[in-house]
């Protein structure tokens, strides 16, 4: 696979595509994180009297694909030179 040793704006292929899985992965796994932690906390934040636990239900709960796609992107980016 001698395509993948060819270099583009100073990184090879490979680089630019593990950087690409890292990425895919990294949103994946927030996503997940988000699904998964977004349920627990309001079945914990229903029990208690406070407002900040309710705040950041809804703050995980109105968070969308792009500020998960920006972060992947930044991660992802952290592997190329």
């Amino acid at each position: 696979m001698e395509f993948l040793d060819q270099t583009i704006l100073g990184n090879t292929q490979r680089a630019w595509l593990l950087a690409f899985v890292t990425a895919a992965l990294v949103v994946i796994a927030l996503r997940l994180v988000q699904l998964v932690a977004g349920k627990r906390l309001a079945r914990l934040a229903a029990h208690t009297p406070t407002q900040w636990d309710d705040n950041l239900v809804k703050l995980l709960s109105k968070t969308r694909l792009p500020f998960w796609l920006v972060l992947g992107l930044l991660v992802g980016s952290l592997m190329l030179e």
